[in-house]
C-alpha cells in the first residue's frame, strides 16, 4: 500500500488530476442545470464540454514537457490519466 500513501508525489499528482476532472465535468453539469442550452444556443455547461479535449490535449502537452524535460517521474500516473479521458471522450463522440 506504499502507492496509497498521501505523502507519495505519484499519488498526488493522480489525485489533483483526478479532482481536476471531477470538479471541471461537475461544473459542466452544474452550468448545464442553471442555464439549460436551447435548440440553437449551447449552455456555459455545453461549452464547457466542447473544450474539454482541448484542455485535456493542452494539459497533456505541459505533463509531457515537466515529465521528459524536467524530469518531473512523478507525472506518469496523470499522463495516462489524461491519455485516458481523451480516449474517452474521442469513443464517446465516434461511437455516440
Amino acid at each position: 500500500m506504499k502507492f496509497l500513501n498521501i505523502k507519495n508525489d505519484f499519488f498526488k499528482s493522480a489525485l489533483k488530476t483526478i479532482l481536476f476532472y471531477a470538479i471541471y465535468l461537475s461544473l459542466a453539469l452544474i452550468l448545464e442545470k442553471i442555464s439549460p442550452s436551447g435548440p440553437c444556443t449551447p449552455s456555459f455547461g455545453i461549452l464547457m464540454l466542447i473544450f474539454l479535449p482541448i484542455v485535456t490535449l493542452i494539459l497533456l502537452i505541459i505533463f509531457v514537457i515537466n515529465y521528459f524535460y524536467n524530469n518531473k517521474k512523478q507525472l506518469k500516473i496523470s499522463i495516462l490519466i489524461h491519455i485516458l479521458i481523451l480516449l474517452i471522450f474521442s469513443l464517446y463522440i465516434l461511437l455516440g
